[in-house]
């Protein structure tokens, strides 16, 4: 199948059943609808709250308006809606008369985190534009965005009298600050206004770091992350979302290849079994090599896993490339999913007095480590209470995962991933998929409307998958990895059979093994087996050929649960996202295993 352009399918077109759809309904009753939340983010800004720290709480708004309007976008959810649409109001009442809506004073601005908050303004203000029901309320949103640029453009810059941006923030060389570029092209594609271009050039311009220009850096694909000037792996792949929405306006293929770039370091480079990056604190560290140590905490950032997804997802529907799903797949079902904490446990974790239960964590374990070992960009709040850069940014990619198992592109319907529930593709033509995936091998679709137009359903043929094999009424089809594209004019109650064959596989690094399932990793948890010794000790050798895997009924929270071993000792290995939550203790897990050597 030939490269082409995907586009989400419109609000509220698709309705999935089991664990996708049960994550967002999750994060929207427990999470987005907390009304006193909001009213604490508001507040930041009203009392200036990042001045006694030069600090970042001014970015919880715009994270969490983010995602909540991804969210509403799949459920339509109502009450949801109402309470993001209210805050919303409220922000824009927060302005200032000359632009600003900052979490710091005029006197102390443009320093910092403040231009990173900024940008976040923009970016949950631009988000809820696109799904606001009130004309009037889209225009003074419009309005409140120019005022809110506008104020920077007359200040950042190269001219006389202006700062350069790069000089906004003494963190990272300002590649923070830089990385409003994405909302300032998001500005641009509403009102088509040249002025709003220019400043994303002139951003371009300064390579987005004082410490050395990163567009430089991506020039070369080999380059390994570790030789970038700037290590911190969140703010870096932001900025280089905002190089990607500038490509799109401006259409030089350079800045399309730079991201490409980047994003092949990356994953030669950066990317851990689970799909996250960073192994070195929150920064750049070779972590596809280095992962199997005891890495420095805090590591494998929720932050990271979830700018990733949104990156890789601009990335499918801008190219085409089936791989980028396979990306965002891996980075969902296992880093994502694994920090969102379903138990809703109220408490303190024994490591750190500031790690409160969140509804995601913000670190992953991937050997002999354990869940909840801090809050990622922890700050107090001055009318009580304390929030985190992760737990607000995570709604974001529960959102896109439903999004995203559906694309549409000229009356055509791509299908990625086979979650159950029902795809509506346009007016007059939908279906209905019956699954259990990834977990179980079969899927069968079912098409409920037909206009009886000729047109193309394409199903992703996963990397990870041992054989697929596509039946309709008339035909058998054994697919290759990739796409396949099945073209025809579909009757009203037709099936289509899908079986994904999978099995356990096995992936050596180090001397360390993994084991996964589909695009499930498998891990080891203490509190599933009673383990006092490490973890990732095991007393049998995991490379050899007849290891016995015997698959065994799931357990609660759990998607898969296998027993592995040989006459030495058995182990049970089930899904990471699963493995970890076990709250009244330490609750001890791993990836990685090797065989004890007495």
């Amino acid at each position: 199948m030939a490269k082409q352009e995907n586009e989400m399918l419109s609000v509220g077109a698709l309705k999935l059943n089991g664990f996708v759809d049960y994550y967002v309904n999750f994060i929207e009753n427990f999470h987005l609808k907390d009304e006193s939340l909001w009213r604490k983010f508001e507040n930041v800004f009203r009392d200036k709250e990042d001045i006694v720290d030069n600090g970042w709480r001014g970015e919880y708004w715009g994270k969490q308006m983010r995602g909540a309007c991804v969210c509403y976008y799949y459920s339509q959810d109502e009450r949801l809606y109402r309470i993001i649409k209210r805050t919303v109001e409220e922000m824009i009442n927060l302005q200032e008369d000359s632009g600003r809506i900052s979490s710091y004073t005029v006197e102390k601005e443009f320093n910092g985190w403040d231009l990173w908050a900024r940008k976040y303004v923009a970016t949950g203000l631009i988000h809820f534009y696109y799904i606001c029901k009130e004309e009037d309320l889209k225009l003074k949103i419009v309005e409140t965005l120019r005022g809110h640029l506008d104020y920077l453009i007359d200040r950042l810059g190269d001219g006389e009298g202006k700062k350069c941006i790069t000089q906004t923030s003494d963190a990272w060389g300002g590649v923070n600050s830089c990385s409003i570029l994405e909302p300032v092209i998001g500005f641009y594609n509403m009102v088509k206004e040249e002025k709003y271009l220019e400043f994303a050039k002139y951003i371009i311009s300064t390579g987005g770091s004082s410490l050395g220009s990163l567009i430089d850096a991506a020039s070369d694909k080999e380059r390994p992350l570790v030789e970038y000037p700037v290590l911190k792996a969140y703010e870096v792949i932001s900025f280089f979302e905002g190089v990607l929405e500038y490509y799109k306006v401006c259409k030089e293929e350079k800045y399309l290849t730079i991201v490409e770039n980047f994003l092949y370091s990356l994953q030669k480079n950066e990317i851990s079994v689970i799909g996250c990056a960073g192994c070195w604190g929150e920064e750049y560290a070779q972590t596809s090599i280095k992962q199997t140590e005891i890495m420095q905490w805090p590591t494998q950032e929720t932050c990271v896993t979830v700018t990733l997804m949104r990156i890789y997802s601009k990335m499918h529907m801008l190219t085409g490339e089936v791989k980028y799903l396979e990306y965002f797949e891996k980075s969902a079902l296992n880093g994502l999913y694994g920090s969102v904490n379903v138990n809703k446990l109220e408490g303190k974790s024994s490591k750190t007095e500031n790690a409160g239960i969140m509804m995601f964590d913000s670190y992953s374990p991937l050997i002999d480590e354990v869940r909840n070992r801090g809050v990622g960009g922890f700050k107090d709040l001055k009318r009580g209470g304390y929030y985190g850069c992760c737990a607000c940014i995570g709604a974001v990619a529960v959102g896109l995962v439903p999004l995203m198992s559906a694309l549409g592109k000229d009356g055509n319907l791509l299908l990625n991933y086979y979650y159950s529930g029902h795809v509506a593709l346009e007016k007059g033509f939908s279906v209905s998929i019956s699954s259990d995936y990834p977990v179980s091998d079969d899927v069968q679709i079912t098409i409920n409307e037909s206009d009886a137009k000729e047109r193309s359903v394409i199903f992703r043929v996963p990397e990870w998958c041992d054989e697929f094999v596509l039946k309709t009424d008339s035909k058998t089809y054994k697919c290759e990895k990739g796409y396949f594209e099945l073209k025809k004019v579909f009757r009203i109650g037709e099936t289509i059979k899908i079986k994904i064959k999978k099995s356990v596989k096995r992936i050596e690094l180090n001397g360390f093994s993994c084991f996964t399932y589909g695009p499930i990793v498998l891990c080891r948890d203490d509190k599933k087996e009673s383990i006092e010794s490490r973890v990732s000790a095991i007393k049998f050798d995991p490379k050899i050929e007849n290891l016995e895997i015997n698959r065994l009924p799931e357990e609660e929270l759990e998607m898969v649960r296998f027993e592995i071993g040989d006459e030495n000792q058995k182990i049970i290995l089930t899904d990471y996202a699963s493995c970890g939550k076990n709250w009244d203790t330490e609750n001890r897990v791993s990836v990685w295993l090797k065989q004890y050597e007495d």
